[in-house]
């Protein structure tokens, strides 16, 4: 379910009307807004209903800028998608392009971007529950500094991502004089790279790979025993 609605006031009846569709295991979509407002602030709804079923969005721009009227919220807003310069049919029927506002902007047609987005995910992933769904595409954004602080992932919309089967890293046993393995599994032909920290508070590149036609690839940590104490996870190459 999209929702365009933007409305400064809380409504009981949309909020019971929401959690009614999560029941039924619905999404509901809401655009984020168009008043350069953080919503975290000055609130917004249906976007910043607590009800685990609402996936917020905001806009960004062709560079991967937050749109200019685009609303935040580093709570409340869960992701940017593409929402500007978007070509598209006039309000006034369904085959009118107007040729003077041929190419909008806006969180309503983020909004849009990312339906469809969980449409097909739904249809890839038929067993999984609303939850599952929505964390999936919420770790498959792609991270811009743009929106570092702007939303909850800090990150745009990844279809590609969103569709490919989950990256997972794990231990798989000791290879000897200290040091330790890693298997990766991301799905066939998969480039991933393993990043480090010390203090998760900044991660950096580590080692990069390209997974086998059986979807994973190990890694050895040679370093483990001279090292200081580190953790490892794995991402997606952009």
């Amino acid at each position: 379910m999209n929702a365009s609605l933007d409305s400064a006031g809380f409504s009981q009846a949309v909020s019971n009307a929401i959690y009614s569709a999560r029941e039924a295991g619905i999404i509901f979509v809401a655009s984020a807004g168009n008043n350069s407002a953080n919503v975290d602030v000055s609130t917004r709804y249906p976007a910043c209903y607590g009800i685990d079923n609402i996936v917020s969005v905001a806009y960004t721009t062709r560079t991967d800028a937050l749109g200019g009227f685009s609303n935040f919220g580093a709570t409340n807003v869960d992701l940017a998608a593409p929402g500007d310069q978007i070509f598209t049919t006039y309000y006034s029927s369904d085959t009118a392009y107007d040729p003077f506002f041929t190419f909008r902007a806006g969180t309503s047609y983020a909004a849009r971007h990312v339906s469809g987005a969980l449409a097909l995910m739904l249809a890839k992933f038929s067993t999984e529950t609303h939850q599952q769904i929505i964390a999936r595409l919420l770790s498959a954004t792609d991270p811009l500094p743009s929106l570092s602080g702007k939303c909850t992932t800090g990150g745009r919309l990844n279809l590609r991502k969103a569709l490919s089967p989950p990256i997972t890293l794990t231990a798989t046993r000791p290879s000897g004089n200290g040091s330790f393995q890693l298997r990766v599994s991301a799905g066939p032909n998969r480039t991933v790279v393993i990043e480090t920290t010390t203090n998760l508070a900044s991660w950096s590149s580590f080692f990069t790979n390209t997974t086998s036609v059986g979807g994973t690839f190990d890694f050895t940590d040679s370093d483990a025993a001279s090292a200081p104490g580190r953790l490892f996870r794995a991402v997606a190459a952009p």
